[in-house]
């Protein structure tokens, strides 16, 4: 009897304390839409030092970064290339052969001028409002990815091109007119991530000094630890935060009372034995 308690003492207190992860969620997500809602949407030419939020159209603050084999601008920039190479049982496998992300500092302006913004000191770049788009290679187009790969080094060294595997000589391995067919198969996935010039944003973060610039600039603020760069409005994003806050909440007090009330009764009993 007494495993069966103690195993139900333990279900229910992962209840109660996923509650109560739950209910620090909630409050963090319902108090930053609070924070959102009441803060008021300057313009950048005149936007105030400390706790602030913007609107308006991205440009470069250096030169734009160019996007590999598309040769697209970019204001941020995330790639990678992948190959095809055979796994276990006939199967196939992505292996990455390289891959870089530019996180670029970038002003944000409209008719009353401009502000700085510290992307590059973003503390999450995954929740940057990227534009995702790829693109795959076949066989017989292999050579434009495999000159690129050769060029391109982050560290002055050559990167790694490709794997024994799939560099042998299709003859020695396929059947006879089988080679058109190798030709036309995927060997190379290019997959990148951007924020084109132009694009317009909302950014919500802490106008501060920049070390090194002569411009103070946004970053994250310090009491919420949020640094928002998106690109829908301010009423969204609060009624976002907003409402699941309060679905945490509500879902975080049930767990509490659940596991808290359940675990009540089995915990006396098995301090009674």
């Amino acid at each position: 009897m007494q495993p069966l308690v103690v195993g139900s003492v333990v279900v229910n207190l992962l209840v109660f304390l996923i509650g109560v992860v739950l209910l620090v969620v909630g409050f963090k997500s319902y108090r930053f839409g609070r924070v959102i809602r009441d803060t008021p949407t300057a313009k950048p030419g005149s936007v105030a030092a400390g706790r602030a939020e913007v609107e308006g159209i991205a440009r470069p603050y250096r030169d734009p970064l160019e996007a590999p084999f598309t040769g697209e601008q970019a204001l941020c920039l995330a790639w990678k290339v992948e190959e095809r190479v055979p796994a276990r049982r006939g199967e196939y496998k992505w292996v990455e052969r390289a891959s870089k992300t530019q996180l670029e500092p970038f002003y944000l302006e409209d008719d009353s001028g401009r502000v700085f913004v510290r992307a590059d000191k973003h503390p999450d770049p995954e929740s940057l409002p990227w534009e995702y788009d790829s693109r795959r290679f076949t066989e017989r187009e292999s050579d434009e990815v495999e000159t690129f790969l050769k060029n391109y080094s982050e560290d002055g060294n050559p990167a790694t091109t490709s794997n024994p595997a799939v560099t042998e000589n299709p003859a020695q391995t396929t059947q006879p007119g089988t080679e058109t067919a190798l030709e036309d198969e995927v060997r190379y996935r290019y997959v990148k991530r951007l924020i084109p010039p132009g694009t317009k944003l909302y950014v919500f973060g802490s106008l501060e000094p920049q070390y090194g610039h002569s411009e103070i600039g946004f970053e994250a603020d310090d009491e919420t630890g949020m640094f928002v760069i998106k690109r829908t409005n301010e009423t969204w994003i609060a009624a976002e935060a907003y409402w699941i806050g309060l679905l945490a909440l509500g879902a975080g007090l049930l767990f509490v009372l659940w596991g808290g009330s359940i675990v009540i009764g089995p915990l006396v009993e098995l301090l009674a034995l």
